[in-house]
């Protein structure tokens, strides 16, 4: 299978890098590289730190046609339209990265054809369509979320969604916990080990949802409607005797929910599963 590149901008329109009239050429950067701290210990080095440096996914745009310049013209107007998403298929499946154009080199067309060096900066790491662990009490047959993204639907205990991280590194985790609820908790877990707790000391209507969601980039503690409308920001009613965000570890672990409400508590666990390459 012929790997596959796309961008997805802001507006939610396609771009396919995969065009005979302007196509990606020469990808470069989709592995990792890490940046280590140390400190010298006699004749040793002691690691202090490894963080993942910021990827840069470089190549060429190569332009063909009656009008290349038209061509190179569309393709800087739909990146206008920020933030991007680049989707990559190495094999059947897709990763996702997002990114901005950094830089984007033009010179004069040689028969027809205009090759333009591009540099993409990621804003993050690679990651697959999100998985969600359903933690309802009550099996709903049929019920659908209003929600446009891509969700798997796993059935779990009373209060409990299982989740299994796949992936290379912990991920982000979003949690949502449906209304109505009191003073909402939830717990991560692994091994029987409880990593973090949570607790928001506020009232959710029914109608209404409450969002916590760890990714550093979107990070809040927040109100919604289940039609993801904003309601009101609920950092400062969280507890911050607790972690709050919870980052899910790889392999098998488990969220328990509960609240001080006599409804049975609706929640799930939406979480991206992150890779350094791909």
């Amino acid at each position: 299978m012929v790997r596959k590149f796309k961008l997805i901008n802001a507006d939610g329109k396609e771009y396919d890098l995969m065009a005979k009239k302007s196509f990606f050429h020469l990808p470069s950067g989709l592995g990792f590289q890490y940046a280590f701290g140390a400190e010298s210990i006699g004749y040793d080095f002691l690691q202090t730190s490894k963080n993942l440096e910021q990827k840069v996914i470089t190549g060429e745009m190569v332009f063909m046609g009656d009008d290349p310049y038209k061509e190179y013209q569309t393709f800087v107007s739909f990146c206008s339209k920020n933030p991007l998403k680049m989707e990559y298929r190495p094999t059947e499946k897709s990763y996702y990265i997002n990114v901005s154009v950094q830089k984007i080199q033009k010179g004069e067309k040689e028969v027809n054809r205009l090759i333009c060096p591009v540099d993409f900066i990621a804003w993050g790491t690679w990651y697959e369509p999100s998985v969600v662990s359903s933690a309802e009490n009550e099996k709903e047959s049929g019920k659908i979320y209003p929600y446009t993204y891509p969700y798997q639907y796993t059935e779990n205990a009373m209060g409990v969604a299982k989740i299994k991280n796949n992936g290379d590194i912990p991920s982000y985790c979003k949690i949502h916990i449906m209304g109505p609820c009191n003073n909402p908790t939830w717990a991560l877990e692994q091994g029987g080990e409880v990593l973090v707790r949570g607790r928001v000391l506020a009232t959710i209507p029914r109608g209404n949802k409450l969002v916590v969601n760890s990714s550093p980039a979107e990070m809040e503690i927040a109100e919604y409607t289940t039609n993801n409308q904003f309601v009101r920001n609920l950092y400062q009613s969280s507890d911050f005797a607790t972690g709050r965000f919870v980052i899910v570890p790889t392999g098998e672990s488990r969220i328990s929910f509960s609240h001080d409400g006599s409804e049975i508590i609706k929640a799930f666990a939406e979480v991206s599963i992150l890779a350094e390459s791909v």
